[in-house]
């Protein structure tokens, strides 16, 4: 499918898809013609074409603001399988009503300048709507494309050069697309929020290259989904290593890596069921390369257990209770004066039910949400 080179795009800039005048700037293959709400995709494989102005340094953040044809029961769900100059980004899978957000990250490095990009959806689901009992319509709709929104990255990682990623595998390069897409099927807990993460620059910011390990990924789901079900989910970041305790040479505890390999560690709800918390700390501390980080998320004891002390009402491997406070206590007690700065802490209550009673599993945000950068210890020491 060849895609005609169309006028540049500056950034930032927002091109409304309900507008021909966006055909100035986009060769949408596989599209129907604009319609008041935008551009219904009309086939299986569809593509946009676009061309970044060549005067634009620095990764840029494409927001495509979409919604989905769903006819429930027959069609609960659109996917979308995404691809950047043809490399996979991985799969959007819709299953709201309403408009979404979906932020694509384009690296500078990946991107030719003055050359076509092509953005390409591939919707295995796309139905007609004559064949869903819906209406009359014979096209094979997908999702509508409203706007298509170009930004700067934020905080973009200042060490993404050629250099820092020679020998990465592939799709694993620092802030490249097929890393940092939405709609990653990462569990239901990480899940509500990994979304508004890639949009705001927090993964592009604490994640800052390819060796990430991924902390008790399988291991824990307040949701009480099936084990298999959890098995399922990737990792939090394309190419990062799955760790739990079936991994070879893990314990729970101490981690098979060489001191300072790790670009990152992320934990999720994994904290509160290790015994030996204070070693494990230690553990993430030692394998993160100076400038790398330390990501933890723990349910918070008022919000989530509605008590300050185990047992849980929700989960009996916790074997304690966070607050801020103890949270950072424990990283006070692990690791040594000046050789971590807290870069992040964040009480997330957003969409809390304050009017639920006790009993009643938690709703909405209830986790504490901490990141540490591991730096380099000054030769000199704090005094007693």
């Amino acid at each position: 499918m060849e895609l005609i080179a169309p006028k540049p795009v500056s950034v930032p800039v927002t091109l409304d898809l309900s507008s021909s005048d966006s055909n100035e700037h986009l060769d949408c293959q596989g599209f129907a013609g604009p319609e008041p709400h935008g551009r219904w995709t009309n086939r299986r494989d569809t593509r946009l074409g676009f061309v970044i102005d060549p005067a634009r340094f620095g990764d840029v953040l494409m927001t495509i603001e979409l919604a989905a044809f769903l006819a429930p029961p027959t069609l609960p769900e659109q996917r979308v399988a995404v691809s950047v100059n043809g490399v996979s980004c991985g799969v959007w899978t819709i299953r709201e009503t309403g408009w979404h957000a979906r932020p694509i990250i384009l690296p500078e490095l990946e991107r030719e300048r003055g050359e076509i990009i092509s953005v390409g959806l591939i919707i295995p689901t796309c139905r007609a709507p004559v064949d869903v009992g819906t209406g009359p319509d014979i096209r094979l709709l997908g999702v509508i494309i409203r706007r298509l929104v170009f930004s700067a990255i934020p905080e973009s990682p200042a060490d993404l050069t050629p250099s820092s990623i020679a020998g990465s595998p592939p799709g694993s390069v620092p802030g490249a697309a097929i890393s940092l897409l939405p709609g990653r099927l990462v569990g239901s807990i990480p899940g509500r929020t990994y979304n508004e993460k890639v949009m705001s620059g927090f993964w592009a910011r604490y994640i800052t290259g390819p060796l990430v390990l991924d902390i008790g990924c399988t291991g824990d789901d307040a949701t009480g989904a099936p084990l298999d079900e959890r098995a399922a989910e990737l990792p939090i970041i394309e190419g990062a290593v799955r760790l739990d305790l079936d991994y070879p040479g893990y314990d729970g505890v101490t981690l098979p890596f060489p001191t300072e390999s790790q670009d990152a560690v992320y934990s999720s709800h994994s904290l509160a069921r290790i015994h030996d918390h204070l070693k494990a700390i230690q553990e993430w501390h030692r394998v993160v390369k100076i400038g790398g980080h330390i990501i933890v998320a723990v349910p918070h004891a008022h919000l989530f257990e509605r008590r300050h002390r185990p047992p849980s009402r929700w989960n009996l491997d916790h074997a304690r209770m966070y607050t801020t406070a103890s949270l950072l206590a424990e990283f006070a007690a692990a690791l040594r004066p000046n050789s971590y700065r807290v870069r992040h802490l964040n009480e997330d209550d957003r969409g809390y039910r304050y009017d639920d009673p006790p009993e009643r599993h938690a709703t909405g945000g209830y986790e504490i949400e901490l990141v540490v950068e591991k730096i380099k210890e000054p030769a000199w020491s704090v005094e007693d």
